[in-house]
């Protein structure tokens, strides 16, 4: 499988890491860098062949990893995709929920693996709990948390749900297994005059019967970098702490009418395996096989769609 990644620096660096292991060990045949920044290029390998243009990759490889800035994501997919192309691109998948349905368009009638980095969808904890609701064992699950908070200059590219909140959409719909429309959501959301794009996000909407609610900000200054999961259900309790990637806290309290058992938490260890690494597994394996990847471009436009939603509700 020849492989391109398009944009090597910030998160892409990432990407790059991860690709050049692939290389080494013969998971991919050939590996092709595309950037616009010479620091970056000089940095290569002399194995890696490397280029400014995204285009002169069309023809040359088999399927591309696309981590530009957001902006660019529906114009290089769809460049690639027209170009019989298999396509990976980080979240978000597009902008707007047009641009996500064309990108699936165009993809299903070439028959095209299109993938999201929905990266959460590969983390060992999330799927230890996804796998526990799905036994039945959290019972009813009341509601579910998703925190992401720190500190830091807000990105220039784009906002906070484009960047942080698609994760805890997408991570909602993940546990709860669900591919539903959310018609209803209670959102706040502010640039408090420090940014073109908002700064902060609260969101609450229910999948179903749950209730899920989501906080991000890159205002916070206090308690240093946050990044947590809760999920409540009335035979079983969770929590993550992605700082603490490979423990799941559970708690076996039962919370039933009439019934508030209290028990301990306990902690129980899991792989510590880097979720990309596996996201990028997943990609190189679909693209040999045509299977449906974990983080399909189905997951990509659900997310959009609800980011979408609040961002028209609050510019009524």
């Amino acid at each position: 499988m020849k492989v391109g990644l398009i944009g090597a620096g910030k998160w892409g660096e990432n990407h790059l890491r991860n690709l050049l292991k692939m290389h080494r060990y013969r998971s991919i045949y050939s590996l092709y860098v595309c950037d616009s920044n010479q620091k970056v290029i000089s940095k290569l390998p002399p194995n890696i062949n490397y280029c400014s243009d995204y285009k002169y990759l069309s023809g040359i490889v088999d399927c591309v990893v696309i981590a530009t800035p957001s902006s660019t994501h529906y114009e290089i997919g769809k460049y690639f995709l027209e170009n019989n192309t298999h396509v990976l691109i980080e979240k978000p998948m597009a902008l707007t929920v047009d641009e996500c349905e064309e990108l699936i368009s165009i993809a299903k009638s070439k028959k095209l693996v299109l993938m999201v980095g929905h990266l959460f969808r590969y983390h060992p904890a999330v799927n230890y709990i996804k796998t526990q609701i799905a036994k039945g064992k959290f019972g009813d699950i009341y509601y579910i948390v998703s925190n992401r908070l720190a500190f830091g200059e807000p990105r220039k590219d784009m906002g906070v749900l484009h960047a942080l909140s698609v994760h805890d959409i997408d991570i909602f719909y993940w546990l709860l297994n669900k591919d539903i429309d959310i018609k209803s959501i209670q959102s706040s959301i502010s640039d408090f005059n420090l940014s073109k794009f908002e700064v902060f996000v609260q969101l609450i909407f229910k999948i179903n019967q749950t209730l899920c609610l989501s906080q991000d900000t890159w205002i916070s200054p206090i308690g240093g970098k946050q990044r947590f999961l809760y999920v409540v259900g009335s035979l079983k309790s969770a929590f993550i702490d992605y700082l603490e990637p490979n423990k799941v806290h559970i708690s076996n309290t039962k919370i039933l009418k009439g019934n508030f058992d209290f028990k301990e938490t306990k902690v129980v260890n899991v792989s510590n395996i880097e979720p990309l690494k596996e996201e990028l597994y997943d990609f190189i394996k679909c693209c040999s096989t045509g299977e449906s990847p974990v983080a399909d471009s189905t997951s990509g436009l659900n997310t959009i769609k609800v980011v979408s939603k609040i961002l028209r509700y609050k510019n009524v």
